[in-house]
Order: C-alpha cells, then structure tokens, then sequence
C-alpha cells in the first residue's frame, strides 16, 4: 500500500478488546486521530466507547454488510496489495 501513496492505520480487534480498557481506549484515540475524528464533537462520545468496550462485541459480519461499497473497496485492495506480502504489522 505505500507504494500506491498509502499510509494504513492497522488495528486488530483483539488490541482494543483483550487488553486492559484505558490501553484499549488509547488505541481508539489513535485511530480516531489518523481519521481526523475529534472526540469532543462527539457529546457522547466516552459513553459509547465505554459501551462498545464493555457491552458489545466484533459482529464483524453485521458491520461489512452497511458498507455500502463493500465489494469495490475489496477489489481496490486486492489491487493495490498485488505483488507485495499479505503481512501486517499493527499501527
């Protein structure tokens, strides 16, 4: 991915949820930095986080299926992963 121009921010569900909850919310911030999320524009905010660390769960399938452009952005990344090794290292 660097090569298209690429710069991942790479998580595993496991380095937020397995992990004592101020590690796993240090993570979150991070991520929501690299996105140019700002917490405080989100009233919300520390209860949903503290919801999603303690209550819910990956429900990975149930996310994919609202994105919308799901089956373009996997393409995109197969493309844009072609020649190089599928190892990832966390952010």
């Amino acid at each position: 991915m660097s090569a298209a121009g690429e710069t991942p921010f790479i998580v595993f569900f496991e380095d937020i949820y397995n992990q004592p909850a101020e590690v796993g919310k240090a993570l979150l911030l991070r991520l929501f930095t690299f996105l140019d999320i700002d917490p405080a524009d989100h009233s919300e905010y520390d209860a949903l986080v503290n919801d999603a660390l303690f209550n819910r769960g990956q429900k990975t399938s149930s996310v994919l299926e609202k994105v919308p452009n799901i089956e373009e952005l996997r393409a995109k990344l197969d493309t844009l992963s072609n020649g190089f090794d599928k190892v990832f290292i966390p952010s």
